[in-house]
């Protein structure tokens, strides 16, 4: 659910920056500002300080600088809006409700979520049998391990559009697998194609570690297919706005 501009600026005047980073760092009041030692990096001298009349945080040893949001989304790893629903839960404010549009595009990227985890797990099957055995030693020539393939969901695509056949035997609408960028229709036929086929693919996942889209590499000599390919964008993939890995990198992060 995305939040306005007005909320988002309520929520930062409404909450006490003080109250919410002294629950993770002690901090001593000094004159009008706040001193602890930063979480951002080891220091035995309180460098950092919070200011709660211009409402941010500031740390004169790393240039660690940032306002009540971003402090939880670094020191708790969690993203923007969780960080939102984070503060209006602590402190009790109530979130407004869904707008109609809203809603409808909760539920559209719900089912791009579902189709896209349901591609997934078709393709890892994939990755074990005899057509993707090529795939598999791939992976295995670049050194990736067993456990490195299943930490990152590594798959193969196989050839034809066996995946298409796949979802809509489960009841996926075409739209729905469309809009996910699993297929593309042909300009030529004006019928439905798998999007990746014959590659060894690698999921990318928001922090949550929900698949929204997929990288590959072609495994077949073909100079008329480009060697590397991406999903195009979606509802719930933004090529500028994703990282590779971040789920797993966030996941260590909180396990240290």
């Amino acid at each position: 659910m995305a939040f306005d501009k007005a909320f988002i600026e309520s929520v930062r005047d409404r909450v006490s920056i003080v109250d919410v980073i002294s629950r993770y760092v002690p901090l001593t009041r000094k004159g009008k500002e706040n001193w602890g030692c930063c979480p951002f990096h080891t220091e035995k001298t309180a460098s950092f300080s919070v200011n709660e009349e211009k409402n941010f945080y500031h740390c004169f040893g790393c240039g660690a600088h940032g306002d009540v949001i971003t402090f939880l989304m670094q020191t708790q790893h969690l993203t923007f809006i969780e960080a939102i629903e984070k503060l209006c839960q602590d402190a009790g404010i109530p979130i407004p409700a869904a707008t109609a549009e809203q809603r409808r595009r909760d539920k559209e990227s719900h089912e791009l979520y579902e189709v896209l985890k349901m591609a997934a797990d078709f393709y890892k099957e994939q990755l074990y049998t005899e057509e993707g055995k090529v795939g598999l030693d791939y992976l295995k020539s670049r050194q990736l391990s067993d456990e490195m393939i299943a930490n990152f969901h590594l798959c193969y695509a196989p050839a034809g559009n066996k995946l298409i056949q796949h979802l809509k035997a489960k009841g996926v609408p075409l739209k729905v697998i469309l809009d996910a960028g699993l297929a593309r229709m042909s300009e030529r036929t004006h019928t439905p194609y798998d999007y990746f086929r014959e590659r060894v693919l690698f999921p990318i996942t928001d922090s949550r570690g929900r698949i929204i889209a997929f990288g590959g590499r072609i495994m077949v000599k073909d100079d008329n297919l480009p060697k590397y390919l991406n999903s195009p964008e979606s509802l719930v993939f933004s090529k500028g706005r994703n990282l590779y890995g971040l789920a797993q990198a966030r996941a260590e992060a909180i396990e240290k």
